[in-house]
């Protein structure tokens, strides 16, 4: 991947060409702002706006699977404005990421891909999603996220909640637990997003007295947007989807809850979803809790696949109550994990989907926009 920065002169004569007016205006326009002595020019008429102080020359080119790390990486460029340093831009005239590769994006800042003057072409795969095993995606578990309440000893995990809320924590029937009540319930779903930002966590499982662990919560999905002047056409994936939560540790431990969905935004004159393409921000499925024996952990919930497909919660283990399932599709919520001698954790809510354009073609979007 090569990103290649423009002149001053370039930039003054584009502006002045183009009619520039220090205001929002359409995407695939573009706003001319003179500031404290630099000039910007800024893309974005959604909910995002990103201002460059020079433009790219050349188009970028995904050829080879390409991680980007939007904390440190080399790649992002040069913003002014207000969002400089708050989001990390991988900017060219036009963006291709071939059809058998991935543009991966972790770290600590949401993932913006820019076109300034072309399209952005998406055959292959661009990941934010959060993975069991892996580093979680751009931007997932951020500050605007309220902490998880802590469940009770052996409840399981509430899921977390963005889009949508996360499910309630399986409650315990185990009378060495001393408690037969619910878990604690997945955080409601906020407002209506006013930042680009990822998805929440779940909460871990409760623990057993004699345990100092339980399930891990599962990490919300990142977050990722797509800002194009001409157009936008997705052929293969974009996966913003939160993580399982983890199976519940021996001695009556609750699962985890699964994370929240992230945030996919796409924004130009027209957005093409194909028959074959998948765009989803789907929730993580909840752990399964522990059977009391010290001895059998339960199984994590299952991370999202696909966009038509609900991530599993976590099952299988005698006496240890199942892990609730992820969002997906028009079901915004986490299913409720279920009660044994440990309580499973709930499902992760949806994340959220937006789009600026005229937005057109048959693929699957989940949760719809």
């Amino acid at each position: 991947m090569r990103i290649e920065g423009g002149y001053r002169a370039f930039l003054i004569a584009l502006a002045a060409a183009c009619h520039f007016q220090p205001a929002t205006v359409a995407t695939g326009d573009a706003t001319r702002v003179d500031g404290d002595g630099e000039d910007q020019v800024c893309f974005g008429r959604g909910l995002l706006s990103v201002c460059l102080s020079e433009l790219p020359t050349t188009a970028v080119q995904i050829g080879t699977d390409t991680p980007v790390d939007t904390g440190m990486s080399s790649t992002c460029a040069q913003l002014t404005g207000a969002n400089a340093g708050t989001v990390c831009v991988v900017a060219g005239t036009s963006i291709a990421i071939a059809s058998d590769k991935t543009l991966t994006g972790t770290g600590s800042k949401p993932l913006v891909l820019l076109a300034t003057t072309g399209e952005i072409d998406v055959s292959g795969t661009v990941d934010v999603a959060s993975h069991t095993g892996g580093t979680p995606g751009a931007d997932a578990d951020p500050p605007e996220c309220s902490a998880p309440t802590a469940p009770d000893a052996c409840t399981g995990g509430g899921g977390g909640g963005f889009g949508g809320p996360g499910g309630a924590g399986g409650g315990v029937v185990d009378a060495n637990c001393n408690l037969d009540a619910g878990g604690n319930v997945g955080p409601a779903a906020p407002a209506t997003p006013t930042t680009v930002h990822g998805g929440c966590p779940g909460a871990p499982g409760g623990v057993n007295q004699s345990d100092a662990a339980s399930g891990a919560s599962g990490h919300g999905g990142g977050a990722v947007y797509l800002i194009a002047a001409t157009s936008i056409s997705v052929t293969g994936t974009i996966d913003a989807s939160g993580q399982g939560g983890g199976g519940g540790t021996v001695d009556n431990g609750g699962g985890g809850g699964g994370g929240a969905g992230g945030m996919i935004g796409l924004d130009a004159p027209t957005i093409t979803i194909q028959a074959a393409a998948s765009v989803f921000a789907n929730g993580g499925g909840g752990g399964e809790g522990a059977r009391g024996d010290g001895v059998t952990a339960g199984h994590a919930g299952a991370d999202p696949t696909d966009a038509s497909t609900p991530a599993a919660g976590g099952t299988g283990t005698d006496y240890g109550g199942d892990g609730g399932a992820g969002a997906q599709g028009s079901t915004l919520d986490g299913t409720g994990g279920s009660a044994e001698y440990s309580g499973g954790g709930g499902g992760g809510g949806a994340g959220v989907i937006l789009h600026f354009g005229t937005l057109s073609g048959t693929g699957v979007i989940s949760p719809a926009t």
